[in-house]
């Protein structure tokens, strides 16, 4: 690949390439069917295909040729669509144009900005300066500024308390949370009663502790317990444990005891020293905490992890320095393709008009019963957010996918009630959950950078996300020509792909990830 002043040059030379075909293919019938509708569909689909293989088998395909062709081939198509909106914008869906000009800026600046972007990850020691960082691929490199951390705090949730079976090893699925200093909680038939919380303490004897603000101290608590069965009870010292002191249960009875669960992280931040390299640079204090990077000119400094064997008292700070100057250019085209879905998800007043309040309010319905499927299983009850998760994108991001969900079932139903009385498929809603589930993705894409540094990693969620979106966009670009049962048959391809993004995915051995929690 090409870099800066190249990378540019290469980025002009392609836009003019698409201004050129796009006018050979307003004379030439044979280029105007090569570089329209069949094409972009062709590509689309062997786009869905390989994001199905990536899915399935867990492989790492990104950087594949198969994939690299599809990705340039897409993008010079979407330059060509985007020039042809832009010369019959009288004539095109708001929604279309800024879709196909989104979607060409980004691709086109990740295309030509490869070569221009770098990333590291640091180790950063207390007190000791620190210039060497380590590519994905595990080798090397030198950065062009050195780091030494200062202070790494950590804010950790209150303490929870649960019930431990010391035969079988399990962990009770009920917790206990104090929201008082002295609160009173139930997990399972037994009471919990909080009476001393001490957020640092030290052992004081055998069975007590002192608070004690010092290297290794860990969070402990006097309890009192009782049965509401009238089984046995007790009350005594419970501590979650730290990398010099092992946890202490508080026996129940011959098999159960309450346990303390580690703090969990709510939000962990580290300040450093950047000294760039070079005389007229002067040193500065950064920084930088999840969801919230640090910034050095072109640099974005990433706060992704810690010593979690010590905690709090982390003698290193995980940093991920990331070098992408193309950002600028590509946010500002996930910004159009997020305006675009949204205009998309408007659709058109002919659709109200025809299908009055039907579709606000099936959405609104359809959106709960998703989200209250999803919050409902086991796995999201009781949780505590992470870190990354703690983000202002976070609320519209899950909404964004639930409407998606919703318009694109009814787009389902409608295709298929219309199929089976011989009419033509009219329905608008697979093109507006289209538009929401762009938005649902560019959020997700904009959220991921400010957490982790990158818009994209295809990971196993991404993954079978770009193949849903890809397929539903299959749907919306087929021609006029294809069967209306071949039209549904891609919608109900498209929703069982949205089913495995959905849930799905979780049954397959390569669904650890990102987006696990």
């Amino acid at each position: 690949m090409l870099a800066y002043p190249w990378s540019v040059v290469l980025a002009l030379a392609i836009t003019y390439i698409a201004v050129l075909l796009q006018g050979i293919k307003g004379r030439r019938p044979f280029f105007q069917n090569l570089l329209g509708r069949p094409l972009a569909t062709a590509l689309l689909m062997c786009l869905v295909l390989l994001c199905i293989v990536m899915g399935i088998t867990g492989a790492h395909l990104q950087h594949s040729w198969p994939m690299v062709l599809i990705l340039d081939m897409l993008t010079l198509v979407e330059g060509v669509a985007m020039v042809d909106d832009a010369m019959h914008l009288r004539h095109r869906h708001p929604g279309a144009f800024l879709s196909h000009l989104g979607a060409y800026v980004f691709l086109l600046t990740s295309l030509c900005g490869h070569a221009d972007y770098e990333r590291a990850t640091v180790n950063v020691p207390l007190d000791t300066p620190s210039a060497l960082g380590m590519t994905v691929d595990g080798n090397a490199v030198q950065l062009p500024f050195t780091m030494e951390l200062k202070t790494f705090t950590i804010d950790t949730y209150p303490p929870r308390f649960c019930i431990y079976n010391t035969r079988s090893h399990t962990v009770s699925d009920e917790m206990f949370t104090p929201t008082t200093p002295h609160g009173t909680g139930k997990v399972g038939t037994w009471h919990i009663t909080l009476d001393t919380l001490l957020t640092d303490a030290m052992p004081d004897t055998l069975d007590a502790f002192r608070p004690l603000l010092h290297v290794g101290a860990t969070p402990a608590a006097y309890l009192r317990v009782s049965n509401a069965q009238g089984g046995m009870a007790g009350e005594g010292w419970v501590c979650s444990g730290s990398f010099l002191f092992e946890p202490m249960l508080l026996p129940v009875n011959d098999t159960l005891s309450v346990w303390m669960r580690p703090a969990e992280a709510r939000q962990y931040a580290s300040t450093f020293m950047l000294n760039p390299q070079g005389k007229s640079n002067t040193p500065r204090v950064l920084t930088t905490q999840v969801n919230h990077p640090a910034q050095w000119g072109a640099w974005r400094i990433y706060q992704t992890g810690y010593d979690t064997e010590r905690g709090k008292w982390s003698s290193y700070s995980v940093l991920e320095c990331v070098h992408d100057p193309w950002s600028p250019a590509r946010q500002a085209g996930l910004w159009l393709l997020l305006t675009g879905g949204a205009a998309m998800a408007v659709g058109r007043r002919t659709t109200y008009a025809r299908h009055g309040r039907m579709i606000p309010l099936t959405c609104v319905l359809l959106a709960l019963a998703y989200a209250a499927f999803s919050l409902a299983r086991p796995q999201f009850l009781g949780r505590q957010l992470a870190p990354a998760l703690r983000s202002v994108w976070f609320i519209p991001h899950v909404a964004a996918y639930m409407f998606a969900y919703s318009l694109v079932s009814i787009g389902l139903i409608a295709a298929i009630v219309q199929t089976m009385r011989g009419r033509t498929l009219t329905e608008p809603f697979t093109a507006m959950g289209w538009g929401l589930l762009s938005m649902g993705m560019v959020m997700g894409a904009l959220w991921a950078k400010q957490a982790w540094g990158d818009y994209w990693t295809w990971d196993p969620k991404e993954t079978w996300a770009a193949a849903t979106w890809a397929a539903y966009l299959v749907c919306l670009h087929l021609p006029p020509t294809v069967s209306k049962k071949q039209h549904l048959a891609a919608r109900i391809v498209a929703f069982l792909l949205l089913q495995m993004t959905w849930y799905g995915l979780n049954l397959l051995p390569t669904s650890e990830g990102l987006h696990t929690y």
